[in-house]
């Protein structure tokens, strides 16, 4: 079941090339045009993808994570997912950012497939805005649960600060509590734009 599991995890498909771009279909027999659709300059592979794509470049530019001193390898995804990792560790680069370099992979993926298939190109503030909102919002679920009444000594004061959503996005915030001396919970939700302004709540 665990090995199933990671087979699904994009990542670790990544990492074994195991993404349906046109090198992959060429080595299966099929017929695929090698270029690559967004930059039509170099074969579509998947180091060219996720890493060297000049759009992509400009992704990871933005995501403030550094690339490697002689730039991303063009045949080796181990070599740059070791790099990505090794950033994770070091305190040269952002906290927020460092953290967040799966999901900036993802959104590089999903955009791609979003190019492919439906003929729509997102831009890179939104890719990396997405990424770093999506892993903010994983960690925060997911992070240590302290035991304490005080809402705001459990909560990273990074996060205390809202950002607003790219044009034309709508950002929908939603917060949640639960009383565990008489087993009452709560939620509510807030939709607003990039000016601030709220479009729809409701708890």
């Amino acid at each position: 079941m665990i090995k199933q599991v990671f087979k699904k995890h994009f990542v670790w498909r990544a990492s074994k090339g195991a993404l349906t771009v046109a090198d992959r279909v060429r080595s299966r027999g099929m017929y695929a045009n090698l270029l690559c659709p967004a930059c039509k300059m170099q074969p579509e592979k998947v180091c060219h993808v996720l890493f060297l794509c000049p759009m992509v470049a400009q992704a990871w530019e933005l995501a403030k994570l550094p690339t490697p001193r002689n730039g991303f390898s063009h045949s080796s995804i181990f070599l740059n997912l070791h790099h990505l990792l090794a950033c994770c560790d070091s305190n040269k680069t952002e906290f927020v950012m460092r953290r967040a370099f799966p999901w900036v992979l993802w959104h590089i993926w999903k955009a791609r497939n979003s190019f492919v298939f439906e003929k729509t190109r997102q831009s890179i503030d939104s890719l990396v805005e997405l990424a770093q909102d999506e892993a903010d919002e994983w960690f925060i679920a997911n992070g240590p649960v302290h035991k304490t009444n005080d809402l705001s000594q459990r909560i990273d004061p990074q996060y205390h600060k809202w950002r607003q959503p790219t044009l034309p996005f709508i950002k929908c915030n939603i917060g949640c509590s639960w009383a565990i001396a008489n087993k009452n919970s709560g939620i509510a939700w807030i939709a607003r734009d990039h000016w601030d302004n709220t479009v729809l709540h409701g708890r």
